[in-house]
């Protein structure tokens, strides 16, 4: 299989671009969908989840550029799936607490 410079791109966030490639489902406030539109192109991986969330499943890379650009993001993002994913979030907020209080 040739590389696509194209699909790459796709699935790396923020320059970071190892990492296991899971699917990944995320429920996202609807204020923010340009910021997901951007992110992972066109809104046919976006589904209605409630009059407030849409629900965005994609084929990512999980590292440490996805984990980051999700907390960037506060509350208006929830990672359902991959377990792992949820974890990272999960753990690099605990470190990012754990600086502060």
């Amino acid at each position: 299989e040739s590389f696509d410079l194209n699909r790459h791109l796709e699935l790396c966030f923020n320059m970071y671009g190892s990492g296991p490639m899971e699917k990944i489902t995320l429920k996202v406030n609807n204020k923010i969908v340009k910021n997901i539109v951007d992110y992972f192109g066109e809104k046919k991986n976006l589904r209605e989840y409630d009059n407030e969330h849409f629900i965005v499943e994609k084929n990512a890379y999980i590292n440490s550029g996805l984990v980051s650009w999700i907390i960037q993001l506060g509350e208006n993002i929830e990672v359902i799936a991959p377990e792992v994913l949820k974890e990272k979030v999960k753990d690099k907020i605990r470190r990012i607490y754990e600086l502060y209080f």
